[in-house]
């Protein structure tokens, strides 16, 4: 009479997940954070530009620590770009010291 043999590997339920359902959360948790930090610097842009010279701004984007302003005139660029660059940067520093901004671009537009 032959025995039966037992199987080499046991039946175990699935420990895999996907990726999308790991890093989801994570992800949706980075992006809230920085749209709130957005947000709430464009709200406060005007009280560290300016409320005159804010509404010939507008901010059109930030990629690695470049914070990119359209401006409307040339005269506006000039005075902006020369005069108070540092002085905007260093209101950005102070409000905002975890967002990590390392300079300023200015465009026409």
């Amino acid at each position: 009479m032959k025995e039966k043999k037992r199987p080499y590997r046991y039946p175990t339920q699935l420990t895999t997940k996907k990726l999308v359902d790991l890093l989801g959360p994570v992800f949706q948790n980075i992006s809230s954070i920085y749209s709130n930090h957005l947000e709430n610097f464009i709200r406060d842009w005007p009280k560290i530009l300016g409320k005159d010279y804010a509404s010939m701004t507008e901010i059109i984007g930030y990629k690695k620590g470049i914070l990119i302003i359209k401006v409307k005139n040339s005269s506006l660029y000039s005075l902006l770009y020369h005069h108070k660059k540092q002085e905007i940067l260093k209101q950005i520093y102070k409000n905002y010291p975890k967002w990590d901004v390392k300079d300023i671009t200015f465009k026409m537009g």
